[in-house]
C-alpha cells in the first residue's frame, strides 16, 4: 500500500490532480508545512493544490527513501519546479510524515528547504 500512495502523491503533485488527491487523502485530511502553514479538510487543500498548479510547472517528485510501519509512512525526498512567476527553477529536499487509516492519508506533516 506504501508504494501504491507513494506514486499516487507522486502523480498527484506532477499533474496537480484533483482527482488523485481524492484518492489519497482523507476528506479530513490535516496537511501541515513546516510549523506555520496548516491546512484542515480535503476541500481545502484541493484549494491550496489548485493555487499551486498557478504556480508551479514541469514539477518532478522523486522519493529517495521510505520507512513504514502499520499505519505510518516517512518519506524522504527531492523535487524540482518551474516557479512562474518568478521564471526560475527551484530545487528542494524534504521530509514528509504521514498517518494513514483506511487506505487514506489522515495527517501529513512535511518539512523542506530549497537545495542549493
Amino acid at each position: 500500500m506504501s508504494i501504491q500512495l507513494v506514486d499516487l502523491y507522486k502523480k498527484a503533485w506532477e499533474t496537480h490532480s484533483l482527482e488523485y488527491l481524492t484518492l489519497i487523502f482523507h476528506d479530513e485530511i490535516r496537511y501541515q508545512e513546516h510549523c506555520n502553514n496548516v491546512i484542515i479538510g480535503l476541500d481545502n487543500l484541493k484549494e491550496y493544490w489548485q493555487k499551486n498548479a498557478k504556480k508551479q510547472s514541469n514539477v518532478v517528485f522523486s522519493p529517495i527513501k521510505y520507512i513504514e510501519d502499520e499505519n505510518e509512512l516517512v518519506i524522504f525526498w527531492e523535487a524540482s519546479f518551474f516557479e512562474l512567476h518568478k521564471k526560475k527553477t527551484v530545487e528542494l529536499q524534504g521530509i514528509m510524515w504521514l498517518k494513514i487509516v483506511k487506505g487514506k492519508i489522515v495527517d501529513l506533516i512535511e518539512f523542506f528547504e530549497q537545495k542549493y
